[in-house]
């Protein structure tokens, strides 16, 4: 011990503990301080009752000596701090070349072992520039797991530890999977025993000891956990698969799937595509002949990544036909959801190519307007993004296009409250650019030429300011007040058990499926005046009468939404009154009733 210190304890001034820890740090040697990082002891002055210390970025800082025993922990020469200050470039060296050598040298300086935030404090900045430290450390975690002397959790919260000795490869890949303490941690381990099963000839016994292990994870997970369970077992599968030598008594993936069929889109989420394929293939065993129409009827609740292989999965398996029919029959109602959707926008020159036509176009309006409603989620979705970001999907929608679904479309864009002006335009350039001549529906200057075959819907006035009328008050009080409904509903918890949200959504699904088909219908529709009826034939506003072998009868032809059958009253739309048009008096018509039969034209009067 240093004579002064020896003096000091002597004549009582200093106790023998202080004293050996002051001479711990003498001048020469170094310490570390929480807040000030390390440093070395430049001199003291024991009398005074002071030392002078160089800490990194405070050089020749003066510390009182009651406070230097209390915040100084000494630190040896090799600690890795002592190195950082006594020769910072060649530790940088090492830490950039050799990291797991530079880690294993720390973590000994730190009693075997270190959490990665104390990792980053001791490099970031100082030893590795702070812009490529985590690259460094991603690279460096790689490195370590190889090592067979570390062992490193996932978590950030938990000790990168230094094993006393070196254990064989096999031992070191299932000590990983034995100490995950979580889900996450476990998958990373058995993927890497997975991608590495030559570690394991002549050693099976190592790893059948630890799935058995895994096996009663497995039986919680199922209860808590059910998608990471099948992740886990998807992979456990795997295994089994290329070692047969592993033999044991366990849960079978089939029996799972079972167990889940009424959850299984739920199930199925945020499972990667490997597993997904996995489970997906796995499902014709599960539910035998029912597989397809079990998973085409989980199809609308499922993620984007399991509607793309479920899709994929029932096209290669020759369950093509059954659906495509769903997804025509969930276009004409407008029943798909935003994840299917996008998977037909972004496979519609693939998989999806016998679904996609025009309809696509009012699909994903109706559906971008649904969420706009929903206040909950107006932030935009997947959909949105294609439809915005992928230039040529508009383009490719309006290619097959009448000029009545170009038109329709056009107009449905004018008045969409979904997107903003500037958004706006530039989907209608992308229309004008395929199809110039809809220009004059954007600028509203004339109307376009009308395609050969006229599908205008000839009504009455007092019919098209009905139907106006009812669109005005779908707009701005049935569909405001649903929107209120579903967020009230919401907020009475759990969506899955939530009746009134359930129920208030449908009933959204069916407001804008009406406000859709009221847009279309006003767009095509044409007032007129049935006085202005010819009646030297049978036209829209006349009154004929009729004979045929049940005797007579008297129809009157009014417009597409002007039918009342009681009391005689038929559209010019039906086919009874489609085969009447143009008729004159005397003229015997065949009606294709059934049974079908001819009626002869008695008389053609105007309707009043």
């Amino acid at each position: 011990m240093n004579e002064e210190l020896v003096e000091l304890v002597e004549t009582g001034r200093l106790s023998q503990a202080d004293a050996e820890r002051l001479d711990r740090i003498s001048p020469g040697k170094f310490c570390n301080h929480r807040s000030w990082g390390g440093g070395e002891i430049k001199e003291w002055s024991l009398r005074e009752g002071k030392l002078v210390i160089d800490f990194e970025g405070k050089p020749n800082h003066g510390l009182g000596l009651k406070f230097a025993l209390k915040s100084l922990e000494p630190i040896s020469q090799d600690h890795v701090i002592a190195r950082r200050l006594k020769d910072p470039a060649a530790l940088k060296t090492l830490a950039k070349e050799e990291p797991v050598e530079f880690l294993r040298e720390a973590l000994k300086s730190h009693d075997d072992k270190m959490k990665p935030d104390q990792i980053e404090e001791l490099v970031k900045g100082s030893l590795i520039p702070e812009a490529d430290y985590k690259s460094w450390w991603e690279g460096a975690k790689k490195k370590l797991r190889q090592a067979r002397d570390f062992s490193v959790p996932q978590r950030r919260t938990e000790f990168i530890e230094l094993r006393s000795q070196e254990i064989s490869a096999a031992e070191h890949v299932v000590g990983e999977l034995r100490e995950a303490r979580d889900v996450k941690s476990k998958l990373v381990a058995l993927k890497e025993i997975r991608s590495d099963l030559g570690l394991f000839e002549g050693e099976t016994e190592t790893l059948q000891a630890a799935l058995v292990e895994l096996e009663g994870d497995l039986s919680s997970l199922l209860k808590m956990q059910p998608p990471a369970a099948i992740e886990l077992m998807v992979l456990r599968n795997e295994i089994l698969a290329e070692v047969p030598a592993l033999d044991y008594q366990r849960v079978r993936l089939i029996e799972i799937l079972q167990q889940e069929r009424e959850n299984l889109a739920e199930t199925l989420q945020g499972m990667g595509v490997g597993i997904l394929r996995a489970v997906m293939s796995a499902l014709p065993e599960a539910y035998q002949e029912e597989w397809s129409s079990v998973l085409l009827a989980q199809l609308r609740a499922m993620a984007p990544r399991p509607v793309a292989e479920g899709c994929r999965y029932l096209i290669e398996q020759g369950q093509g036909e059954p659906l495509f029919e769903f997804l025509r029959l969930g276009l004409q109602d407008r029943s798909l959801t935003d994840e299917i959707l996008t998977w037909i926008c972004r496979e519609r020159k693939g998989l999806a190519e016998p679904v996609f036509d025009a309809e696509v176009a009012g699909a994903i309006v109706n559906s971008l307007e649904q969420q706009y409603y929903d206040e909950e989620k107006k932030a935009g979705s997947k959909l949105q993004e294609t439809m915005v970001n992928d230039r040529d999907l508009i383009p490719d929608l309006m290619d097959q296009a009448s000029k009545q679904e170009v038109r329709f479309f056009t107009r449905r864009l004018l008045s969409t409250p979904v997107f903003d002006d500037l958004t706006r335009k530039s989907l209608l350039a992308r229309v004008i650019k395929k199809h110039p001549a809809i220009q004059d529906i954007v600028t509203g200057s004339e109307e376009v030429e009308e395609p050969k075959e006229d599908p205008t819907l000839i009504v009455s006035w007092d019919s098209l300011q009905k139907r106006k009328e009812e669109f005005e008050d779908l707009v701005n009080k049935q569909i405001p007040a649903n929107t209120k409904e579903i967020s009230i509903a919401r907020s009475y918890g759990d969506l899955r058990e939530n009746f009134e949200f359930k129920a208030a959504k449908q009933q959204q699904a069916v407001l804008l499926r009406r406000k859709e088909e009221l847009e279309r219908e006003i767009d095509l529709a044409r007032g007129i005046n049935y006085q202005d009826a010819d009646p030297s034939r049978v036209n829209i506003g006349t009154v004929v009468k009729l004979s045929s072998e049940q005797g007579e009868e008297t129809l009157t032809i009014l417009g597409a939404w002007d039918s009342d059958p009681d009391q005689g009253l038929i559209s010019y739309k039906t086919t009874t009154g489609s085969a009447l048009l143009g008729a004159q008096v005397g003229a015997e018509v065949h009606l294709p009733t059934e049974p079908p039969r001819v009626v002869k034209v008695l008389e053609i009067s105007k309707y009043a």
